[in-house]
């Protein structure tokens, strides 16, 4: 009698391990599929409060990288959207793989941006899906994939201390002898020097790493008196010019110099010379 007494507990202890195993498996299925699915991504690589800019979108029925920038910034409950004239805002709700738009785009104005932008603010309709990664995020719309890439912070708002300058044909190191300051405002720059503080408007385009100053030498609160490698720095810093920034370097490419310059912590970026 003892011996089936054994027997059927066995049988029971087999039969309870074998579902806790299944259980302990499905359970396992379940986390592998939900990474599997994105859940992971939506927790390492978020999409709200970044800024990210559009790289192509559906226009005419076809993928096109647009010939302006255009940015947008999404948080929990709303999208902003920066086109060529308008900046439009619409209200959403952000889930782990969805963005639901509740509304029309609301915009500053009502005329005037390219048709390439209206039909980019029209593809925000409804519940559209998502997918990101730590540099991109596409949005399915019914027309197709909107493709964004994670904007890097621009110049405006910096400022960087010259460090060294050479000349693109010989390509010699040379250090600046004084401490030259330059400073990246909204629309424009300011240069430090030894005397001199010199201003002129800057067009920012951020997206493709370049920024333009005019074509002449800045205007300055002083004729005279800057070091010889002060005013050969103002004098290089004139028309298109890339940059490279890299952590606590900044990298200016000119018409005739390659400037490196390091952020300058320490200053009140709106120092200027009397």
């Amino acid at each position: 009698m003892s011996f089936y007494k054994y027997t059927l507990s066995f049988a029971l202890f087999l039969i309870c391990f074998a579902a806790c195993n299944n259980k302990t498996k499905n359970v396992s299925n379940e986390n592998k599929e939900t990474v599997k699915g994105g859940t992971e991504d939506s927790i390492n690589n978020k999409i709200t409060d970044i800024n990210w800019y559009v790289a192509n979108f559906p226009y005419q029925g076809k993928p096109y990288a647009p010939s302006k920038f255009y940015l947008f910034r999404i948080s929990d409950n709303s999208i902003a959207l920066h086109l060529d004239v308008n900046t439009c805002g619409l209200a959403c709700e952000v889930s782990q793989r969805a963005i639901s738009i509740k509304e029309t785009p609301m915009c500053t104005e009502i005329c005037c941006d390219s048709k390439e932008a209206m039909e980019l603010s029209n593809l925000l309709r409804g519940k559209l899906t998502y997918n990101v990664s730590s540099s991109s995020l596409n949005i399915e719309t019914p027309s197709g994939n909107i493709h964004l890439k994670k904007h890097q912070e621009g110049l405006s708002g910096t400022k960087w201390q010259a460090q060294s300058y050479a000349d693109r044909k010989e390509g010699r190191k040379i250090k600046f002898s004084t401490d030259y300051y330059l400073v990246f405002e909204n629309n424009k720059v300011q240069l430090i020097l030894d005397v001199n503080s010199c201003n002129t408007s800057c067009t920012y385009n951020d997206r493709e790493n370049f920024f333009e100053l005019p074509a002449h030498n800045m205007g300055c609160t002083r004729k005279c008196c800057d070091s010889k490698d002060g005013e050969l720095l103002m004098q290089s810093l004139q028309g298109k010019i890339k940059y490279v920034k890299e952590g606590n370097n900044l990298t200016l490419t000119t018409f005739n110099k390659e400037i490196i310059f390091v952020t300058n912590k320490n200053s009140d970026s709106n120092t200027q010379k009397e």
